[in-house]
């Protein structure tokens, strides 16, 4: 569905009139007009049960300009387009015969609030009960489709075919200066395209429905893109890299809304069960309105937390952003066992119309790997079940839980580039992130195995640990069915002695596993006053307080004020990952206590 907007011109008093729509489960469907190309657009609305499987084909678009510069004849009155939607009507236009389709701007009158919000609810049995999902990617004004096209095919033919496969795999390693055909300049262009971009194309394309892709008169088959995207994730990074070819907005898609038996459940582990991955996962998609950051995923399995409640979430226009972020907050922390919506919590400047710190806000168009999703292994507060209440008039979490120690020393922001081999070699080891994260941080002058970490294990272990987040990007490769305390710690150090070999000058005998280790992108090195070290967010201060709140997977960051306490974030802390603050608490070494968040 494109981005539902209202028309940016009044509609002229001869225009075509809506009819109200007669049922709940009953939508519009537009029988095209058959014409010649360039012929005006004409048909006309009927309306069609869900329940009776009505045939038609989903168009998906990019909504672009609002302004409604175009026109379709409806039953002999006109009623205004954008240029994308009629652009792709031509283009979907058969020449001798009708063709029933849906498209949100024409089947959907986007001026009644209330309509497009039960409309909305409905998205994802429209695509998922589509004949075919028909995607408009624009027009091909640069003439990048046909080579872009050519290209997909081609690779396909090669990475079906085993030894040219392999001999490909092997050139795009060593030889990528023999890459030089333009083809793969459209490829990238190809994988650029707004449509990719966008909030909706979730329950649009991740459905079991056929799709086919049209970018000006070519037609690219679903099947095809997703194969090649696919193989070149999972085989091809210098080539990805080399050309910028971004795969995964492809590769995310598959099966994004197909539910599987292992994801009925809030238990499973499956990061897809839980609405506040997926809400995570889709931030950086883009959408006008932002509370479609939430309307868009209402068609996806995990939208069922949010109709548990006694009253049903509702897609309804009439609500603020505010409102519907902080509902979902709510919904979310009451019907998950673990506290997985604050994980997903990053902080947010304070102004008259902020979220209360503890919700996420789900349109600042960013994404973070999450350390606490389902499938991260971390049990920082054990078995413990969650305990909190919320005053929603105010709104406060106040929320139980344990203060382990504040914040002492923090790094600058870290970044991807400080750990990556490839930026790090050519320069001196003086000038190298780690080393100074290790001497101003840490405090200690020299990389050895004689200091000892506040748990008593070794401080080089700890250290690497903190970087990597317990090797987790590790874990979830090679050791995701294996609890993390049956690993020796002698494994995590081999592991974190590879990676200060490669940040140190030798990262040619390093694995791509240990390459990719790094989890502190965009987060700050941090040291607490009892000699813990860990990673959390770039707004992390000296003085904030590392707590482990009850039904946590991981520690997380508080900010103490003056009526309470600021949520700032998750963090990664050596030695607390595994139930260690249970019990001290257990031991009378910790007492638990109630943190009001606002």
């Amino acid at each position: 569905m494109a981005d539902l907007t209202s028309p940016s011109s009044s509609q002229d008093l001869d225009s075509y009139k809506y009819q109200e729509i007669p049922s709940e489960n009953t939508i519009r469907i537009l029988t095209l007009s058959p014409g010649p190309p360039g012929a005006r657009l004409e048909g006309n609305l009927e309306f069609a049960s869900l329940d009776d499987y009505p045939e038609y084909e989903a168009i998906s678009y990019v909504w672009g300009d609002p302004t409604r510069c175009e026109e379709i004849i409806i039953e002999g009155k006109p009623l205004g387009l954008t240029q994308s939607i009629a652009d792709a009507l031509r283009r979907m236009r058969h020449e001798t015969e009708p063709r029933r389709l849906w498209a949100d701007q024409i089947c959907i009158e986007q001026d009644d609030l209330v309509e497009r919000g039960h409309q909305v609810k409905l998205m994802g049995a429209i695509y998922k009960n589509t004949e075919k999902v028909l995607v408009w990617l624009g027009q091909d004004e640069k003439n990048h489709a046909k080579r872009a096209l050519n290209q997909l095919e081609t690779l396909q033919k090669v990475f079906k075919n085993r030894q040219l496969f392999e001999q490909f795999t092997e050139v795009q390693k060593v030889k990528l200066e023999t890459f030089t055909d333009r083809s793969w300049w459209s490829l990238r262009e190809f994988y650029l395209l707004p449509w990719f971009e966008r909030v909706w194309i979730g329950q649009e394309a991740g459905t079991a429905a056929p799709m086919e892709l049209f970018w000006g008169q070519e037609m690219f088959e679903w099947k095809t893109l997703f194969f090649v995207s696919r193989i070149m994730e999972k085989f091809h990074k210098p080539l990805r890299v080399h050309f910028n070819l971004n795969v995964s907005v492809v590769t995310y898609l598959d099966g994004r809304f197909i539910p599987s038996e292992d994801r009925k459940s809030h238990e499973s582990k499956d990061p897809r069960t839980s609405l506040v991955y997926e809400l995570n996962r889709a931030s950086e998609r883009k959408s006008t309105d932002p509370r479609d950051r939430v309307f868009a995923m209402l068609g996806h399995f995990s939208a069922a937390v949010l109709l548990e409640d006694s009253t049903p979430f509702e897609a309804d226009y009439t609500r603020s952003t505010r409102d519907i972020y902080i509902d979902v907050a709510v919904r979310t922390l009451k019907g998950y066992p673990r506290l997985e919506l604050l994980n997903s919590v990053q902080w947010h400047d304070d102004d008259d119309e902020s979220l209360p710190s503890w919700v996420a806000d789900w349109g600042n168009n960013s994404i973070r790997n999450l350390l606490g999703r389902r499938d991260a292994l971390f049990h920082a507060a054990g078995d413990s079940a969650h305990s909190f209440s919320i005053r929603e008039n105010q709104p406060v979490l106040s929320i139980k839980g344990l203060q382990i120690d504040a914040i002492e020393r923090v790094s600058n922001e870290l970044k991807w580039t400080d750990f990556d081999f490839k930026h790090l070699h050519g320069g001196h080891a003086s000038d190298c992130v780690s080393l100074g994260l290790w001497t101003e941080i840490c405090q200690i002058p020299e990389f050895n195995l004689e200091h000892c970490y506040v748990n008593g294990e070794g401080s080089v272990l700890a250290f690497c640990q903190a970087l990597t987040a317990g090797c987790l990007n590790i874990r979830l490769e090679h050791y995701r069915d294996i609890e993390y305390e049956s690993v020796p710690s002698a494994t995590w150090l081999q592991y974190g002695a590879a990676y200060l070999t490669g940040v140190f000058g030798s990262g040619g005998l390093v694995d791509d596993a240990v390459r990719e280790a790094a989890f502190c992108d965009e987060r700050r090195f941090f040291r607490t006053a009892l000699g813990y070290y860990g990673i959390g967010p770039c707004e992390l201060e000296n003085d904030d307080l590392i707590v482990v709140l009850f039904g946590g997977t991981t520690p997380y960051v508080l900010r103490p004020t003056s009526e309470g306490y600021k949520f700032v974030g998750e963090c990664y802390v050596y030695g607390l990952m595994n139930g260690e603050a249970i019990l001290m608490m257990e031991r009378e070494e910790l007492k638990e206590k109630t943190f009001d968040l606002r």
